[in-house]
């Protein structure tokens, strides 16, 4: 349902998804805002929509921390460094075997069939030191 929002507010040309991942109590969305909305309000609708949505079909009432963090990318090579944490989430959470596994809540799939193995292990590798 979150990833089905995400895209929804990507087609109306708010951002674009450089990559994502959904964990099981969080997420993380690297994206370039292509609209005049403020990532701040980019988020809150996200959230707030999904929240609306999960409300509505479980009823369950809270949600979200009240914690968001958020990081202006200020290089390329910063820019690597949040790509490479958020496709290395799942398996830094155990939640796949290798770094590369596919896992169905994140965009892996797709940087591993553009750019292959060899090259996310070369990212992973350069841009993952110090990583908890």
């Amino acid at each position: 349902m979150l990833m089905g929002i995400i895209k929804e507010y990507e087609r109306r040309n708010y951002f674009h998804i450089e990559t994502f991942c959904v964990m099981p109590d969080h997420y993380h969305i690297l994206l370039r805002i292509l609209s005049n909305k403020s990532l701040s309000q980019i988020i809150y609708s996200i959230n707030s929509y999904f929240a609306y949505r999960h409300r509505k079909q479980f009823g369950i009432v809270r949600i979200w921390s009240r914690n968001t963090w958020d990081v202006w990318i200020r290089s390329e090579e910063m820019y690597w460094q949040k790509v490479a944490y958020v496709l290395l989430n799942p398996w830094r959470a155990g939640l796949v075997g290798i770094p590369y596994s596919d896992y169905p809540y994140s965009d892996i799939s797709e940087w591993r069939m553009t750019y292959g193995i060899r090259f996310l292990n070369d990212i992973f590798e350069q841009y993952s030191r110090g990583m908890e």
